[in-house]
């Protein structure tokens, strides 16, 4: 499926909670040149996701890293804690 839509031109956003190797295989990765990771537990998920470690390092609470397979950028996204969530619904 996405090799098709990048092809003509359609654009995918996929999210995984796991990632390993069995899920984010290489045809998969050749398909996504764009890639963001938030924080991850091991240097192998980092690796599995962006093929490099670092993602294993961010803070958490939106910090991020990109790549579009030109470079790699670290980058601080918006974040709203569970607590706030919960008392903006309450």
């Amino acid at each position: 499926l996405a090799q098709l839509a990048r092809a003509i031109g359609i654009h995918l956003v996929v999210a995984t909670q796991r990632p390993s190797v069995n899920v984010i295989t290489g045809t998969i990765k050749a398909n996504f040149p764009a890639r963001i990771a938030y924080q991850v537990a091991s240097k192998v998920d980092s690796r599995t996701i962006l093929d490099v470690g670092g993602a294993d390092q961010l803070v958490g609470a939106g910090d991020m890293l990109f790549t579009n397979g030109a470079g790699m950028t670290r980058l601080q996204n918006a974040f709203v804690s569970t607590e706030e969530v919960e008392r903006i619904n309450s």
